[in-house]
């Protein structure tokens, strides 16, 4: 059964993960999270009379930290605060990945893109084969929301521009078997433990942040 857990988790992240090089970005940066501050003049007004100055902020989160937990409540917030930091940098590759495979398979035809696929996803097999090995299925409810959140793709809708139909439905299947469908989708409202989680997480450092291809 651990075995069957792990070849499905397995699978689903490294069809998806079909870049090398994709933890170069780990680190967070300051600069990243806070543009540096800008001013210029307005003279839309009346640019006779008014000067008027603005001023461009960095973004601010507003945070609820007010609420107080039960102990079963805390618990399971403390969960899935260990399952964020685990899984949010693989839903970042998910990302780098959509957008760089995109990229590279542009002008290839349809064989030709599986092929690249097919190739890379041996590599990732080789370079990533360990870590892969220490998720499980039930870490999959968590992560197909954060990678929806990341990509603004379901994990099915990835899924099926390398895999044919008939996988993507051996793989749906399974993950509802374990109660979740990888066509979930991440709602910042529905989902506001996990979407304050990951501010949160990112406001104190202890998440990477994706700065583009």
């Amino acid at each position: 059964m651990i075995l069957q857990r792990i070849t499905f988790v397995f699978t689903m992240i490294s069809s998806m993960l079909i870049s090398t090089g994709i933890y170069s970005q780990t680190s967070t940066n300051e600069a990243e999270l806070k543009p540096y501050e800008t001013v210029e003049i307005d003279r839309t007004i009346n640019s006779n009379v008014d000067t008027i100055l603005k001023r461009s902020l960095p973004q601010v989160n507003i945070i609820d930290k007010g609420y107080t937990r039960t102990q079963e409540e805390e618990d399971a917030y403390q969960k899935l605060k260990r399952r964020v930091i685990k899984l949010y940098p693989y839903a970042l590759m998910a990302k780098q990945i959509y957008e760089t495979s995109a990229q590279a398979t542009s002008s290839m035809s349809n064989k030709e893109k599986r092929g690249y696929l097919k190739g890379k996803e041996r590599e990732l097999r080789e370079r990533f084969e360990n870590e892969i090995k220490a998720l499980y299925t039930t870490d999959g409810p968590v992560l197909v929301k954060l990678i929806h959140r990341e990509t603004k793709k379901t994990t099915y809708e990835l899924l099926r521009e390398s895999k044919s139909w008939i996988n993507c439905l051996f793989y749906q299947m399974a993950a509802k078997n374990h109660g979740y469908s990888l066509k979930d989708t991440h709602d910042p409202i529905i989902d506001y433990d996990i979407e304050n989680m990951v501010q949160l997480l990112k406001s104190e450092g202890q998440l990477p942040v994706y700065s583009g291809i």
